[in-house]
């Protein structure tokens, strides 16, 4: 077990004198800490708040730290992604990594209170899928790739970071107070873990890190490698009783504190005031010290840290500014020393962080690129450098002639998750270039994934097109082996979790309504299909909106043949116009749709989205006024290009291979413009 010290002050009226106080309190801590073998120091981000609000830039502490220690890591606990670039996040840190001789680590949030982003405020309805977007930018440029952003000019050009970081290799965590979808996304990434116990017991703590640890095995990663930190209130002093005094008035005041920050996520606290509120503080206050803190004599603490040792915690993260007098502080280091002492820390983790293939060996196979990847099968989250590649065997192929699609089945020979709804990445080496595209999971049954695919003119599309057409192709060859990574996606998690949630309770009817637009059906219409299948007696209702054809999508016919569920049709193109039938609309869809279902059937429901995120929004935003609550709205969006121009934060990683490409037709295009402007 290891023991590190973490930073969180709170003051509810902060004046220059106590705020500098706080910041000699970090420096006098991070010495100690350091001449004592604490592992790490952890500072926050927090912003427009007397709760946390004097460490606005962590970046900033962390580089005037370093000078005071030789050996501790130096840890962002958390960078809020989503409020910055991940170009300057990756710059400052890496100018951190050098003034601390290569001692950096970070967590990254994807942040909650909507008053920080005032920062970016266009970023919090997707801050989720921009923190692993970010997180894989960040890591790109740490490890020499480069980034693709647009200038002033508004033209692409690419970012690298000079100079280079100290570490090769940037040991990544991914902050969760207890969300179990945060947990299983955490492990696909391969990142470390950052808890606490704010609003999770322990035996809540002990679940989400089973699921922790398979998603990290599900994904490739070896759990025994990755490190699981639990933040805890810590004051340990010569016995409990003194130390319960000394932090009875503190920690009180401090819980104060946060629930004027928490108002802003849960109104219900608006009514907690007077007797009320004082009354809600003392019961806070008891069950931190009785359960949730490292609070009181050094037996008493021991204990605590042995139960959370057994459920696979191997690092303490002590705050210790909660409140508590500067040399009272100072004087609970040497006791918690001891406790640190009483357990030997954990072994040396040689794999905290991705290396990514594309930038350490660019001639792998994997790093090609193919200039005819589909457009319209983009996948909306990025995942494949992070997640488990395995060989897999071409099984069957079946082509709809009718509908102008393929039933493709694979035989991963790894051990691979994927969930229906979810992406999977196919790659094929085609004529000495890397063709992939990417493929909605229809099921994943008996060791077999099972996709659709649209005919189009993209060459691996063409190559399972002709093995369909040509039987004797069927064997086992090395021609009929494709390389695959997944699962990418978020949404079918939702899903997965909030069964698993209603297995554990009475079991009643669930109501689904499934939101697509343009290529979000493809993950939908996977879903709904495993649902249908799995779950025959729910209620399933789907809203699909589609613009690029005046004929029904290649789907629709096999969706009207699913009889048991709720069908709309919404054809948005111009040239739509005047076409009309049953359940089929020359419009968009609108809230008086959705609020028809709600009118009609009372009935709690589930919304999954699926889509561009312009399209998202809006559904989003009809949810809303509809006042449908957000625990009941799952989604997922791809970044296109109406919404990518208003969130500032979003880059487009690029491989070394496709730079080239990339470099080369924007040389192309500059010679047609030249020979242009002299014909001219």
């Amino acid at each position: 077990m290891d023991f590190s010290v973490l930073f969180f002050h709170s003051s509810v009226a902060i004046s220059s004198s106590s705020s500098s106080q706080s910041y000699q309190l970090c420096i006098d801590a991070t010495k100690y800490a350091d001449e004592n073998g604490f592992k790490a120091v952890w500072i926050p981000e927090r912003h427009f708040h007397s709760f946390g609000g004097i460490f606005p830039n962590p970046a900033v502490l962390a580089a005037f730290l370093s000078s005071f220690s030789s050996s501790l890591r130096i840890r962002a606990g958390s960078v809020v992604m989503p409020l910055h670039t991940p170009i300057r996040v990756a710059e400052e840190w890496a100018m951190v990594d050098h003034m601390s001789l290569g001692r950096v680590d970070i967590a990254f949030a994807p942040g909650w209170n909507p008053k920080d982003f005032a920062i970016a405020p266009t970023n919090y309805q997707f801050r989720k899928e921009l923190l692993y977007e970010g997180i894989h930018a960040v890591r790109t440029l740490w490890q020499g790739g480069s980034v693709s952003y647009y200038d002033g000019h508004k033209q692409p050009t690419k970012i690298s970071l000079f100079p280079p970081p100290i570490q090769k290799i940037l040991p990544v965590w991914v902050t969760s107070i207890g969300n179990e979808q945060t947990f299983w996304e955490a492990g696909a990434t391969g990142a470390n873990i950052l808890t606490a116990l704010l609003f999770q017991s322990v035996q809540d703590l002990r679940f989400r890190i089973d699921i922790y640890k398979k998603s990290l095995s599900y994904h490739g990663f070896d759990p025994t490698t990755r490190t699981i930190t639990c933040m805890l209130h810590t004051y340990v002093h010569v016995n409990d009783e003194v130390a319960i005094k000394h932090v009875h008035a503190p920690l009180k005041a401090y819980l104060s504190d946060s629930i004027d920050l928490w108002r802003s996520t849960w109104s219900d606290l608006d009514k907690a005031t007077g007797m009320c509120k004082d009354k809600l503080i003392e019961f806070a206050f008891m069950r931190y010290v009785k359960h949730t803190s490292i609070i009181g004599g050094v037996d008493k603490c021991e204990n605590m840290v042995k139960s959370l040792k057994d459920i696979g915690v191997n690092e303490i993260a002590c705050l210790i500014d909660f409140g508590v007098e500067s040399p009272l502080v100072m004087e609970s280091l040497h006791y918690i020393n001891e406790l640190k002492n009483r357990f030997p820390p954990a072994p040396p983790n040689s794999k905290i962080a991705i290396v990514d293939p594309h930038f350490l060996d660019p001639s792998s196979s994997s790093s090609s690129s193919s200039s005819s990847h589909p457009p319209h099968l983009a996948l909306p989250l990025r995942g494949g450098d992070d997640c488990v590649k395995s060989d897999a065997e071409i099984s069957d192929i079946q082509l709809d002639s009718d509908n102008g699609v393929l039933l493709i089945k694979f035989k991963p020979k790894n051990n691979i998750l994927v969930l229906p709804g979810q992406y999977i990445n196919i790659y094929k080496i085609l004529n000495g270039k890397t063709e992939w595209l990417s493929a909605s999971v229809v099921s994943y049954h008996h060791g077999l994934i099972e996709i659709f695919l649209r005919i189009t003119p993209f060459p691996l599309v063409q190559y399972f097109l002709n093995k369909a057409k040509n039987a004797e192709n069927k064997g086992e060859d090395n021609d009929n082996i494709v390389q695959i990574t997944g699962g990418h996606g978020r949404l079918s998690l939702s899903l997965l979790f909030q069964e698993k949630e209603e297995e554990e309770k009475i079991r009643k009817q669930q109501y689904y309504v499934f939101i697509a637009g343009g290529t979000g059906i493809s993950s939908v219409f996977n879903m709904l299909c495993h649902v249908l299948e799995n779950r025959p007696k729910e209620k399933v209702i789907l809203f699909y909106s589609y613009r690029k054809t005046t004929a029904p999508p290649p789907l629709h016919s096999t969706i009207c043949q699913l009889s048991s569920l709720q069908y709309h049709l919404f054809l948005t193109g111009k040239k739509n116009q005047g076409i009309e039938g049953d359940n089929i609309y020359p419009r968009r869809i609108t809230k008086d749709d959705i609020f028809q279902i709600n009118k009609n059937e009372k009935e709690e429901k589930q919304y999954y989205i699926s889509g561009p995120a312009s399209f998202v929004l809006d559904i989003k935003s009809h949810l809303k006024e509809l006042n449908i609550s957000r625990r009941n709205i799952h989604y997922e969006a791809v970044l296109d290009d109406k919404t990518q121009s208003t969130l500032i934060d979003f880059a487009v990683v690029i491989p070394p291979a496709q730079q080239q490409q990339q470099q080369q037709q924007q040389q192309q295009q500059q010679q047609q413009q030249q020979q242009q402007q002299q014909q001219q």
